[in-house]
């Protein structure tokens, strides 16, 4: 069988994917890097839109869908189950930061389940995150390049939307061992940031586990070794409702970060860590010319760079946890 026999309504609607004539069999070595290539070029399809890249991603589920069914119990099972993973993680990191909660939560579970119904209001289906029992090894090793970035958005909707808090819990152990291998793998940036979704999760909703996960993520930040970007990414959560496990105030947090960091801070977070600093008029009277500055320099960015809709989203989330955080104050 060709490629094109298992990815009909893809092949037939993007002929120039990739190579749809060549042989397929879910359980040969080359299938790995033939899902590989697709995965790649759904991810390109990005640079095209919105719209073009959700086109795309929806044929391949459609066509991943059926195979599920064609399949069945059968020794591809588990094969097919990767290539789902594969697919479906670009397009939930891509609804996430365009707003899409509810296809995101669509994709984060039909990504680690054959039996979930992406078109079904409520499921009732199994789930479990890769390696996959049963699956060629390499198979399971292009999954689990993925996990962390399933792990980071089902975290971060988890906060944000809801509905993901019994996954969330359920995995948690396993996702934080991961999380924590990646970034012993070199995967340091996809693993900080899965690990500060971890955190803003449990500390939104006073997890039990929200002490354990800031204090790993404080004891990351203070043995050093890491890039300035992602030592900025860490601290800047201690600045959140987490910092009150650190021993300093988020107000501390923010006044180290100006004055240690501040080259390696981005678009947003000058001003939200300004924002955490100021507590009284007369501060504001003091600081008001500098806080307008970065104000308008940030709108500036934004209008110039008006197709970075994930850099804006992800500025918005951190926002909202400090306006949240200085709220209470």
């Amino acid at each position: 069988m060709s490629l094109a026999d298992h990815f009909p309504l893809t092949s037939a609607t993007y002929p120039d994917l990739v190579n749809w004539a060549a042989p397929f069999e879910w359980r040969s070595r080359m299938a790995a890097a033939a899902i590989e290539v697709i995965s790649e070029q759904l991810i390109n399809e990005q640079h095209r839109g919105r719209s073009a890249f959700l086109m795309l991603a929806t044929h391949l589920r459609r066509d991943l869908t059926s195979e599920t069914n064609r399949v069945g119990d059968g020794p591809e099972a588990q094969d097919v189950a990767g290539a789902r993973f594969v697919i479906a993680v670009p397009a939930a990191h891509v609804t996430l930061a365009e707003g899409l909660h509810g296809d995101c939560y669509g994709w984060l579970h039909w990504a680690i389940s054959r039996s979930h119904d992406f078109e079904a209001r409520i499921n009732h289906a199994e789930y479990g995150l890769p390696p996959f029992e049963g699956a060629l090894p390499a198979r399971n090793a292009l999954a689990e390049v993925h996990l962390v970035d399933w792990i980071s958005s089902a975290y971060m909707l988890a906060r944000k939307f809801g509905g993901m808090d019994e996954l969330s819990r359920r995995f948690l152990d396993y996702c934080v061992g991961m999380t924590i291998f990646a970034i012993g793998r070199g995967n340091i940036h996809s693993g900080i940031v899965a690990l500060v979704a971890m955190v803003n999760w449990a500390t939104k909703d006073c997890h039990p586990d929200e002490e354990r996960l800031t204090r790993l993520a404080l004891d990351l930040f203070e043995a050093g070794g890491l890039p300035e970007r992602q030592q900025v990414i860490l601290a800047i959560t201690f600045v959140t409702a987490a910092g009150r496990w650190t021993g300093q105030t988020p107000q501390q947090w923010a006044s180290r970060l100006l004055a240690e960091y501040r080259p390696y801070l981005i678009e947003h977070e000058v001003v939200q860590l300004l924002s955490v600093i100021m507590s009284s008029p007369a501060q504001w009277a003091e600081m008001r010319a500098e806080i307008l500055e970065e104000i308008r320099r940030l709108a500036d960015f934004y209008k110039a760079d008006a197709e970075s809709v994930l850099v804006a989203s992800l500025a918005l989330d951190r926002f909202s946890i400090m306006l949240g955080h200085i709220r209470r104050r």
